[in-house]
């Protein structure tokens, strides 16, 4: 009963310091959509809204762990799953600006890498999934049983895991077509490591957590540490909710976080203080337009600029956005910044497909924007 009181006075203190009539119904009527999405079981998600200015509204529905009735709070940290290509991509930007990499570095500039193409495939390509490497479609099939355990338990170092995906078949020449690659992320997250002499985890804090003061984002370091306020991950088989099998925390440098944490990323990557306006820009911009008219594509960003029928990512919604959202082990993550900022949503999840996360943000998008559609 306190938890209650508390989450809904600290509402009717942001309603109340808003002070405006129309976007106190707005968020009304958007936590009855969630209440009533939880009700239902398909919510079970921490959730935040805000602008430019600030977070402007945070609730959480639903447990962070089943076995002992823990409930998702707004301080509970999920694994965000591909949203992590966004910090990646400023972090990459933040080197280049340095002088310490070059969008046209290849492959092999930095890694030592005996796979096809290692001379052809650049730092740009990589960001924008244009470089012709798989994604975990290509590694065998014995390693892909079980949601992936096989692959998971391998415990690569970076030396290794460089080398396991160079002999993995490449998709293309780079360049060529566009072809969405967790590896390639993975790739530039370890040529980071090796630029900065440090692990991800510590770049990450140095690079972007403490300066926007991120308090509860963070990568964990391997397995065999704890970490306070994470959410559990589940799928939903036959009725019932699983526990998603063992992760590996040290592939693919995975980053948790809070959604509220999100909000102010994405604040971030509206007004950028990190990088200069000309490489948020660059960020934020369709690469591969010539490629492929469906889809756009940026640095970690699906971008829409209001005019291309792209599919990946769509909202049923007008105006210009950027969004990403994130899928692994049960977790769900999303990220919308609309018109450069005017709204930012963000939605982390632990039941796996039982949640929607692409429909929810475009409901709450409707309702935000609802007398301009």
């Amino acid at each position: 009963m306190k938890l209650g009181l508390k989450i809904y006075s600290a509402l009717a203190l942001v309603l109340s310091v808003s002070g405006c009539s129309f976007q106190n119904s707005r968020l009304q009527e958007v936590e009855s959509l969630l209440v009533d999405m939880n009700r239902e079981g398909h919510f079970d998600a921490s959730f935040t809204i805000g602008n430019k200015s600030g977070v402007i509204y945070s609730k959480s529905f639903g447990l962070a762990d089943r076995s002992w009735s823990i409930p998702i709070s707004n301080e509970t940290r999920f694994d965000i799953a591909s949203l992590n290509k966004s910090f990646v991509a400023v972090m990459i930007m933040q080197l280049v600006e340095q002088g310490k990499l070059k969008l046209t570095d290849t492959l092999s500039t930095h890694l030592t890498y005996s796979g096809e193409y290692a001379d052809q495939i650049t730092i740009h390509q990589m960001l924008t999934h244009t470089s012709g490497l798989p994604d975990y479609d290509a590694i065998d099939e014995k390693l892909k049983k079980n949601q992936f355990e096989g692959f998971k338990r391998l415990h690569f170092n970076n030396k290794d895991y460089v080398d396991f995906i160079s002999r993995l078949k490449p998709i293309g020449v780079p360049g060529a077509q566009f072809y969405y690659s967790n590896f390639a992320y993975h790739l530039l997250a370890i040529i980071i490591e090796i630029t900065e002499r440090k692990h991800f985890s510590e770049a990450l804090d140095s690079m972007i957590c403490k300066p926007l003061g991120l308090v509860s984002t963070f990568t964990p370091v391997d397995n065999y540490h704890t970490y306070p306020l994470l959410a559990e991950a589940y799928d939903y088989k036959e009725g019932i909710f699983l526990e998603s099998p063992f992760i590996d925390y040290s592939l693919g440098r995975r980053i948790f976080s809070t959604s509220e944490d999100l909000v102010k990323w994405g604040i971030e990557n509206s007004n950028p203080t990190l990088i200069s306006n000309e490489s948020n820009n660059w960020i934020l911009r369709n690469h591969i337009g010539n490629l492929n008219p469906t889809i756009s594509y940026g640095y970690g960003w699906v971008v829409f600029d209001g005019e291309g029928d792209y599919r990946m990512g769509k909202l049923d919604v007008p105006g210009n956005y950027v969004i990403h959202g994130g899928s692994t082990d049960g977790y769900r993550s999303l990220l919308i910044i609309y018109n450069g900022g005017e709204w930012i949503i963000s939605l982390l999840g632990n039941i796996g497909d039982q949640i929607n996360e692409l429909k929810t943000g475009d409901d709450i998008l409707k309702i935000l924007i609802k007398e301009e559609i």
